[in-house]
């Protein structure tokens, strides 16, 4: 067999090979529910219950780069392809926010795919009642 036939047999292998690991980093059981993540992010924070009855509360599963796209350096410097649970809610977590003055409108916790569940770090702001955001990330929970 010469170079030229087996470049072309090893090319559709490695092809497939790269295009699993691609699937496997973007889709996957996930290690905590969405459950556990927002419970994760609401019991942090003592988040009494009849708040979280009255709040927005949505989960989303992203890699921590989907994050650095929309905020910047504050999604952290861990790894670009670790999944994150990040959950948004209108009104506010109780985090006391040094860069913006006022009320908080909304918020984002946060929370590292791993056990035992934890908020990484919060986000908040003042402008309008949920992240602008919010619709360009991705949701790689495949029991949505």
């Amino acid at each position: 067999m010469g170079r030229k036939h087996l470049l072309l047999a090893i090319f559709p292998a490695a092809f497939v090979i790269s295009t699993g690991i691609v699937l496997a980093l973007a889709v996957g059981t996930p290690t905590l529910s969405r459950d556990q993540a927002i419970g994760a992010a609401l019991d942090s924070r003592g988040v009494p219950l009849s708040q979280r009855e009255s709040q927005r509360v949505e989960a989303k599963l992203i890699h921590r780069f989907d994050l650095q796209g929309a905020v910047g350096s504050m999604a952290g410097s861990g790894n670009p392809f670790d999944r994150l649970w990040v959950i948004a809610v209108s009104g506010d977590f109780g985090v006391e926010s040094t860069m913006v003055p006022g009320r908080n409108t909304w918020g984002i916790a946060v929370v590292p795919d791993r056990l035992p569940a934890g908020v990484e770090a919060y986000l908040n702001d003042n402008q309008g009642d949920w992240p602008p955001f919010w619709q360009r990330l991705p949701d790689l929970d495949p029991t949505k």
